[in-house]
């Protein structure tokens, strides 16, 4: 045991004579320096992502030939020369000092260079530096300026933007901003970094044209979220014939896409350089039937709709087998009710062109509306696979997910997509606050009030309704089952708008009856049509079975109508959910048994509210002892505590918790 250890004390006298220590310290000091420093100039070189790999492996590499070369040879004042055997070597100590006194000095700098490397490193993370958010490979195409003398040109100029952007929201690897988004940016002078920060880019494009007979000029500039400029052109081109313009309007979505790195797959450029029409008059009167429906969106004016109707129409005349004129007109006419015509002519653009996303979206919206919700996705996930950027489509699946199947991981992702796509606040059809309403509530269905309650914050920042922001809040509580805290809320919304009346249930389903009877008093007199069962129950309680039971007639016979047609033709549960407590009001025990099995047939998974509706709606009293009830309300539990589950789990793996 003795003997081992002096050979190892030996050894390492050996390994610290031939500086071996020293060359190990100072070389592990200088690779993490090196390391590091390739590391924070990756990205602002724009250098290869795999270049730190390449320099780590090579450290390694050349890690065990440092040693055995510091091994054999010594750096003295004379040069390199081969280290001494121990036994051959005299006591050279001033030489010694020297040689050892700069391995100090240089593994002191190192020192001072790592620690500097860390506490920036430090600093950055815990946002003691100032921190930059990266949008990463993100995009946004603001309306480009027409500089032409004829203004009749504008569209001519919207047109090439829009292209520009369609042709941008085919590549998969980069997240686009939707036309109607940066519109509110036209003829304005917000600076970049603004316009980035609102519509959540890391790029931003500019553009100006103008267009004298055949002769186009054409001018984009391309600018970082933080106003760096990256890069510009101009393009000045003789437009002969279609083919040169739709030629030149890829090539110019091409060169941005490089110039943000972005990965561009043979398929994706295949579907950017496609012509999609060769008469002019078809393209012309398309663009301006497109620029009718953007005003139609705005305006909610149904005057733009029919002028963009014809316009579509008209296109189709120079034209008959223009996919994007036969798509336009199909979804205009399918908003006046006609969805059997929009399926048919979006079938028919699809045997013209079956790389349509604006098809494939007609169609996903032709079977949303007749109740076919598995169909409707398979559509809409086609329209995603061509144009991964069609924020229609994310925000119908995530409808379908949200309000129909209640998938909620797939609505929260699908809503987070939509939102990521579409910044606009000032269409009056949907607008953005409406769709973080929408992904609250999926948080809320899922049983997470907490993750939920950011998500309102829009509604009172950019449309400064506090009534509404406290009424969402205290619905999401209702849903919960937490009724004194949706009690607060509910009575906050009604100080700031009395038109804002508590929702019944949380007084009824709480034992607060006299609360309830005073409000129903108000829904009666403002709001007859609503709460119908609450009021009858209220009537039922008071002994007023009579008034009780003519209220509950006509909404039996609207509620069983509804099951055979429901809403959007989608039997999604709602209506089941109001009947079966009406039927167990009034004894009708097997109707009530009868819808309450047919809902659990129908849905896998199943919202909160639910849960706490069965739970504690006291219209279910005379079930509630029930063996048959029981176990109802166990498997209702069962079934949101799987969905609650499974969505936790992704909370959890996404960094949403």
């Amino acid at each position: 045991m003795s003997a081992n250890s002096n050979r190892l004390s030996r050894f390492w006298q050996e390994l610290k004579r031939r500086k071996v220590i020293y060359v190990i310290t100072v070389y592990a000091s200088a690779s993490f320096v090196l390391i590091e420093l390739v590391n924070n100039v990756l990205e602002p070189l724009n250098l290869p992502e795999n270049l730190s790999t390449i320099v780590i492996i090579a450290l390694a590499v050349a890690f065990p030939i440092i040693i055995i070369l510091s091994w054999i040879f010594d750096v003295t004042p004379k040069g390199l020369e081969k280290t001494k055997p121990a036994h051959a070597v005299k006591e050279e100590k001033a030489e010694v000092v020297v040689t050892s006194g700069a391995w100090r000095i240089a593994t002191y700098v190192s020192v001072v260079i790592i620690a500097a490397l860390i506490l920036f490193n430090i600093f950055s993370r815990t946002g003691i530096a100032e921190e930059v958010i990266d949008y990463g490979k993100s995009i946004a195409v603001l309306p480009f300026v027409n500089d032409s003398p004829d203004q009749e040109n504008e569209y001519f100029i919207n047109g090439t933007m829009e292209s520009i952007l369609n042709n941008l929201c085919k590549i998969k690897d980069l997240r686009v901003v939707s036309r109607s988004s940066v519109e509110q940016y036209r003829d304005t002078t917000v600076p970049i970094p603004e316009i980035a920060r609102a519509m959540m880019t890391g790029y931003i494009l500019e553009g100006s044209g103008q267009k004298i007979g055949q002769r186009i000029r054409i001018t984009v500039q391309l600018i970082d979220q933080n106003d760096r400029h990256v890069w510009s052109e101009q393009y000045d081109r003789t437009i002969g014939q279609l083919e040169d313009q739709f030629s030149l309007q890829s090539e110019i979505a091409e060169k941005v896409a490089r110039e943000i790195h972005a990965v561009v797959t043979p398929e994706e450029k295949q579907r950017m350089e496609k012509v999609r029409t060769t008469s002019t008059r078809a393209l012309e009167l398309y663009q301006r039937g497109y620029n009718e429906f953007l005003q139609f969106l705005y305006n909610d004016d149904r005057d733009h709709l029919s002028r963009a109707e014809v316009l579509y129409r008209r296109a189709l005349g120079y034209d008959s087998t223009y996919v994007d004129a036969m798509c336009g007109f199909a979804f205009v006419i399918s908003l006046s009710g006609k969805f059997d015509s929009c399926l048919i002519l979006s079938n028919k653009a699809l045997s013209y062109d079956d790389q349509s996303d604006l098809a494939y979206l007609n169609r996903g919206w032709y079977y949303f509306q007749k109740g076919d919700h598995k169909a409707a996705l398979e559509n809409f996930d086609k329209s995603l696979d061509i144009n991964p950027n069609l924020v229609p489509a994310f925000l119908q699946k995530a409808n379908i997910y949200n309000w129909l199947v209640y998938d909620y991981v797939q609505a929260i992702e699908n809503y987070e997509e939509a939102i990521l796509r579409d910044r606009d606040m000032a269409r009056s059809e949907i607008n953005l606050y409406t769709v973080y309403d929408y992904l609250a509530f999926s948080y809320v269905s899922a049983g997470f009030g907490e993750q939920a309650k950011p998500h309102f914050l829009p509604r009172l920042v950019f449309d400064g309704d506090s009534a509404g922001y406290y009424h969402r809040l205290a619905l999401a509580e209702l849903w919960l089952g937490n009724y004194r805290k949706a009690d607060l809320l509910y009575l906050k919304a009604y100080d700031f708008d009395s038109t804002w009346l508590p929702d019944l249930r949380i007084y009824i389903y709480d034992g607060q009856l006299d609360a309830a009877y005073r409000w129903a008093g108000i829904w009666e007199k403002y709001s007859p049509g609503w709460h119908i069962p609450e009021r009858a129950y209220l009537y039922w309680n008071a002994g007023k079975k009579k008034q009780a039971r003519d209220l509950l007639a006509q909404f039996i016979k609207r509620g069983e109508q509804s099951l055979q047609e429901s809403w959007l033709g989608v039997k999604n549960g709602n209506f089941h959910m109001d009947l079966a407590p009406v039927y167990a009001l009034l004894g009708d025990k097997d109707k009530a048994y009868r819808t309450l099995d047919e809902l659990l047939q129908m849905q896998d998974n199943l919202p909160v509210e639910w849960v706490n509706i069965i739970k504690h709606n006291p219209m279910y009293d005379q079930l509630r002892d029930e063996e048959r009830f029981q176990k109802i309300v166990e498997h209702v539990e069962a079934r949101y505590q799987a969905e609650h589950e499974r969505v936790r789990e992704w909370l959890g793996k996404t960094g949403r918790l």
